[in-house]
């Protein structure tokens, strides 16, 4: 994360982690009303997903490492955060459970947000994809997922990420199908390319040929008629 990074004195700590405190408290209040959206717009146990970002959010830990770094390196409230949202996310990435690797998009989507308020960057609105559009992305946010339109998304495609992620919790239940940990996906995938994404199988086709579009087309119709 790129933030400012300034000096301060040992009178400013007080003020700063004020700082960090309101934020965390705002933080906290757009997290129940993404929360609420999200269930009404698709059910309770996605919306539990953002009930573990709050947690993370009264997390005495955060707190204390934050201002362990802004009392000992002399810093700025933000440059703290972002130095340790990286070193929990790091931790979090190293573990072999894929379940607590997960854990580290919530950090990083909960550091973003709190920059976000403590930098005062515009509060990002609704994403709206072209309709019938297949995203690629390294990693998608639980956040950033939430605020997308997901009914103009046909399919997902991530370089990073799990089935057990947020994202792919989000688009598993709108039916979208989603193929995750694609090597290079940025790299080989153009805009405007046509892709085919074959979410039981874990399968991506760049410009797929005439057959396999056929081949796909009597699939499909056989897994809706099913």
């Amino acid at each position: 994360m790129l933030v400012p990074r300034k000096t301060i004195t040992d009178d400013d700590i007080a003020a700063e982690m004020d700082k960090f405190d309101a934020a965390a408290h705002a933080a906290e209040q757009s997290l129940l009303t993404l929360q609420k959206d999200i269930r009404q717009k698709i059910g309770k146990r996605e919306a539990e997903i953002f009930e573990a970002q709050i947690q993370l959010l009264h997390d005495p830990s955060l707190r204390k490492e934050v201002a362990g770094r802004c009392q000992a390196e002399k810093i700025n409230i933000e440059a703290a955060l972002a130095e340790a949202i990286e070193k929990f996310a790091g931790m979090f990435v190293q573990l072999e459970d894929s379940y607590f690797r997960e854990k580290a998009s919530d950090i990083r989507d909960i550091g973003k947000r709190l920059l976000d308020i403590l930098l005062k960057r515009q509060h990002e609105g609704v994403l709206n994809p072209p309709e019938g559009a297949i995203v690629v992305a390294t990693e998608l946010l639980p956040s950033t997922t939430a605020r997308m339109n997901l009914k103009s998304v046909r399919g997902l495609v991530l370089e990073g990420g799990a089935q057990t992620s947020h994202a792919a919790i989000l688009t598993r239940s709108l039916g979208i199908p989603s193929v995750v940990h694609v090597s290079n996906a940025l790299t080989r995938i153009q805009t405007n390319d046509q892709l085919l994404v074959d979410g039981l199988a874990g399968r991506v086709f760049i410009k797929p040929s005439k057959s396999i579009l056929k081949e796909y087309e009597k699939l499909q119709n056989d897994f809706e008629t099913h």
